[in-house]
Parts: structure tokens; sequence; C-alpha cells
């Protein structure tokens, strides 16, 4: 893809931008957590959920740099540093993914001052042009992990050397971040439970209304009858399906799939 291509990508429609890494940020919602929207970060510093996190970033082959982070707390369920480094580069699998764009190769660091220093090269080659968008996982109040993305918005495209490498560890040296890693990082995120909602509608209401509400009260939803619902994984809209009863339980049996593309 060229790079006037990508720009184009990420300048006129931000909203799939943002809509990739909220998905893979997804990923990384277990254990309760839950992944907040992406948005544009006003510096590289908002990407760093603590001084102890580590990370991995990813040139995409036109410039722009996928990364994310996780704080040593979170990254325990992960396993050893090698798998770590497998389970982000999936998440950054599944954001390029999205955006259809292959994924470069992956650096890791174990500091986040190291990929800091990194970014920041980024950052600074990219130009006057440069955005730096992020979505974070929270804990509570606290954010554990982020992933983000530097991009150029400018119309004049991406400059950045997407061979450009800083920190404890080269892309050379990495593990390759296509085909077989990103099998193995589906392997290893593939026994994390998510929480799968099934929404079948909703309600704005002023809190007298709330306060007025009696037992046998009827709330009308924003949703009309013989409509599809919703299936969320970890508050991220995933599917669409009809209700079904199974035995004494409700159900949901899926028809379609929801994708940064649209549906299938």
């Amino acid at each position: 893809m060229s790079t006037s291509a990508v720009s184009d990508l990420v300048g006129s429609d931000s909203d799939r931008l943002r809509e990739a890494l909220s998905r893979a940020a997804a990923g990384l919602a277990t254990d309760g957590r839950l992944a907040g929207p992406a948005s544009a970060q006003e510096g590289l510093s908002d990407l760093v959920p603590s001084p102890d996190a580590c990370g991995v970033a990813s040139a995409l082959e036109d410039g722009a740099v996928l990364v994310a982070l996780i704080g040593p707390a979170a990254a325990e369920h992960l396993g050893t540093p090698d798998a770590v480094t497998i389970a982000l580069g999936s998440i950054l699998g599944v954001a390029a993914a999205e955006l259809g764009l292959p994924l470069g190769d992956l650096v890791a660091f174990e500091r986040a001052d190291d990929l800091l220093v990194h970014l920041t090269e980024v950052h600074n080659a990219l130009g006057e042009g440069r955005s730096v968008f992020g979505a974070g996982i929270f804990e509570g109040d606290a954010v554990v992990a982020t992933v983000g993305a530097i991009v150029n918005t400018a119309a004049g495209g991406m400059s950045v050397d997407s061979g450009a490498t800083a920190g404890p560890r080269s892309a050379s040296s990495a593990p390759p971040a296509g085909g077989a890693m990103f099998e193995r990082g589906l392997q290893l995120l593939a026994d994390i439970e998510l929480s799968v909602t099934a929404e079948l509608g909703r309600a704005r209401m002023a809190v007298g209304e709330l306060l007025d509400l009696q037992p046998g009260a009827i709330i009308e939803l924003d949703r009309e009858a013989g409509v599809q619902i919703d299936v969320l994984v970890n508050g991220t809209l995933f599917a669409r399906g009809e209700v079904v009863v199974v035995e004494d339980s409700f159900a949901v049996r899926v028809s379609e799939i929801v994708t940064g593309e649209g549906s299938q």
C-alpha cells in the first residue's frame, strides 16, 4: 500500500484507527479489567501505564507505528517475558489486521524508558503531521496497559523509516511478527476469558424519572421489536444475533460477525 493511501486512511478515517485500537485493547481486558475507547493523546507519555511497564512496537510498512505496553501486575498471568512479547505482538496483529496493513518486525522493550526513546525518534521523524492515539486498559481507576499508534495525519504522507529501532532488542533479534508468531500468540490468548454481554437496547432517562420507577413500570428501549441484539465482548461490539431459548435459559443465535470493515 502506498504512503498516501495509509495517510488518507488515518487522516480521513480516524474512526477506523480508533476502532482498530479499541478492538486490540479489548484483547488485554481480562480478569475484570475494562478497555477504554481509543482517543487522541496529548503526548507519548500518555501511552505509558507505569514506569516499570514493558512493551512492544511495530512499524507498519508505510511508517505508522503500533505499540502495546503492559504493567508488571497485568503481565503476570501471561507468563514468561517471551510469552508477554508474543501476546502483545498478537494484540498489535489484531490492530494491523483491522487496518488492513501487514505488521512489521516486532521490537520488544523490557523498560518503558527505552520504549519511549524509540517512540520519540519515530515521533520526531513523522514531522508536523504526527498524532498519537491510544486506548487504555483499566483495573478500577488505574491504567494497567495501553495499545496505541503514532501516525502522520498530514496529506503529505508518512516519512518515518520503518526500519528505525532503538532499545535493548533490535527488530532483527525480536521474534518474527507474522504468521507463526501470530498463531502462537492466539494460542497463548485462547484460554483467557472475556466478558460477553448481549445488549437488548438502551434508554436515556432523567434522574427524576429513575426515582419515580416502581415495580411494573415499563422502560422503552431504543430498539424496535424484531431487530437483532448486539453482542459485546469486553464492551466492544463483536456480533449481532437473535434471542432464543435453550432448555430453560436465554441464548443468542449469532447471525453476523461485526468487523472493522462492516459485517459479514
